[in-house]
């Protein structure tokens, strides 16, 4: 005769706890502010829009976050006066970089 188990008898409540105490493996919510942005300062460029394409949380962070932007132009760019310009004209660190990088890729094909 075959066991039929009773599932009647475990409480739904004890079944969504378990699932929601399962450790986050996303680093952005795991770890702190700063930790995550060294995180994200060693991926080049393409690789960070890469990651603000995986999923509304992550795109938010890369996006909106003025300080990873600063840090990757002062990382990236070898003549600062370019990106002091472009924040003078109004520009954000995201777009200062944007432009610099344009400019910079023009000049490497020029010069090729």
């Amino acid at each position: 005769m075959p066991h039929h188990h009773n599932t009647s008898r475990i409480p739904t409540a004890s079944i969504m706890s378990s699932h929601q105490s399962k450790p986050s493996t996303d680093f952005m919510q795991v770890l702190p502010p700063e930790l995550a942005m060294m995180v994200l300062l060693n991926l080049d460029i393409p690789s960070i829009c890469y990651a603000s394409q995986a999923c509304q949380d992550w795109h938010s962070v890369i996006q909106d976050t003025d300080y990873l932007w600063k840090l990757l132009c002062d990382q990236l760019c070898a003549d600062p006066t370019d990106i002091a310009e472009d924040r003078a004209n109004g520009y954000s660190w995201k777009v200062g970089l944007k432009i610099h990088l344009i400019l910079h890729c023009i000049c490497i094909v020029v010069l090729q």
